[in-house]
């Protein structure tokens, strides 16, 4: 995990071996997470598509932009505002995940194509360089497509979250957590395909 040494990964052969005594039993395995090593179905590839929503769109709240305080203004030693000298010194990083750091080389925000990196448990502090300001935690929701307004509630065609007694600091890592809607029809859809007709 995160070596990224595909089939020369060392689990890998423990890999290969699970599938083929699971294939004794069962006709269709679904994994939650990547594998080391290349996916050969040609029809996963098939289900990527170029986004149409960027980052940007998902700060869709009204609200003021961040005051960073005088320590963050003030003195580049700060934690904060040295990731966010260092990301701004990065190409593609206009919306930083300011709880990774770039100078570890684990830098986290925005992709090139402009969509919104994958969300994690500690994405808190997501910050855009265009708002000047943090991503707020029901924006968080709702990039998961998990609505908590109305309008949300009807365009998503589910129930909207109540989250008025939930711990906003809670919220992030609750939606860090979450499976978006898309990955879900995703795997859906990748069984649906995986069945044979009687």
């Amino acid at each position: 995990m995160g070596k990224r040494l595909q089939e020369q990964d060392i689990a890998f052969a423990t890999h290969e071996q699970y599938y083929k005594e699971y294939t004794k039993c069962n006709d269709l395995l679904i994994l939650e997470n990547v594998p080391e090593y290349k996916e050969k179905l040609e029809f996963v590839r098939a289900l990527a598509a170029k986004p149409v929503l960027t980052a940007g769109n998902y700060f869709w709240q009204k609200i003021p932009e961040t005051t960073l305080t005088a320590a963050e203004e003030l003195q580049p030693n700060d934690l904060l505002e040295r990731n966010l000298m260092d990301y701004r010194a990065m190409a593609n990083m206009a919306y930083p995940d300011l709880t990774q750091y770039p100078k570890n080389g684990r830098p986290r925000g925005g992709l090139r194509d402009g969509s919104l990196m994958a969300l994690t448990t500690n994405c808190s502090k997501f910050f855009s360089e265009e708002h000047h300001r943090f991503m707020e935690p029901t924006e968080l929701l709702s990039a998961q497509t998990l609505p908590t307004t109305r309008l949300q509630e009807r365009a998503c065609l589910a129930p909207k979250l109540e989250i008025k007694g939930v711990n906003q600091n809670l919220i992030p890592k609750f939606a860090g957590n979450s499976m978006s809607t898309p990955c879900v029809g995703c795997v859906l859809l990748a069984a649906l395909c995986g069945l044979e007709r009687l």
